[in-house]
């Protein structure tokens, strides 16, 4: 572990008098300029090892509705913008925080990604084949690795969320999924790969 600048570590490992550990491989940098030069650097070394995507050597115009609805998405205010967007020629039609919440306003409540019917009451499914009508693909606001101490897979499985010296990390009432561990994966490819395929959407 390091501590630098008053910075808490981001992880450590106590190894008992002849125990060994072994990390996977790790990329080091060494820089004028700080931090955030450090941080580019590291960056730039992933992006220039990632192979490369055809979908992104262009740049398609997305919409993304939050500013019109401010968390509170239906399937009547997402339809009455489609026709404007096709005009302006959008390629991705994006929904954003507030298609899960029981109640409005209660977009900040993350982790069970439910689909709030009464909201979507004909589903996403239909609402993405709604904006292919138009053109466009449907796309959706997910923030899988996150997780409320409110919601209620929190309440039923606290064991599944990222911990440092056996606490749950928590801030502002936002905890971190533990990807790590086999049940999260498994939850998280229903509630979100699943559901992204069974609702042909597009882009996240």
């Amino acid at each position: 572990q390091r501590m630098q600048h008053g910075l808490i570590p981001l992880w450590k490992k106590t190894l008992k008098q002849g125990e060994v550990f072994k990390t996977r491989k790790a990329f080091m940098t060494v820089c004028h300029g700080g931090i955030y030069k450090a941080c580019k650097n590291l960056v730039d070394l992933k992006e220039s090892r990632k192979p490369k995507n055809k979908l992104e050597n262009e740049m398609p115009l997305m919409y993304n509705e939050y500013c019109y609805t401010w968390g509170k998405p239906t399937e009547k205010l997402v339809e009455e913008q489609l026709p404007l967007c096709k005009e302006l020629g959008f390629k991705y039609f994006v929904i954003d925080a507030g298609w899960y919440c029981k109640e409005d306003g209660e977009w900040r409540l993350v982790g069970d990604w439910e689909l709030n019917e009464k909201k979507f009451p004909n589903g996403l499914r239909k609402l993405s084949e709604k904006c292919e009508e138009y053109g466009m693909k449907l796309g959706i606001w997910f923030e899988f690795e996150s997780v409320s101490r409110d919601s209620e897979i929190a309440k039923l499985h606290p064991e599944w969320l990222l911990t440092y010296c056996g606490k749950i990390i928590c801030h502002g009432g936002r905890c971190m999924f533990d990807m790590r561990k086999k049940e999260v994966v498994e939850y998280l490819k229903e509630k979100v790969i699943n559901f992204v395929k069974e609702n042909k959407i597009g882009y996240i």
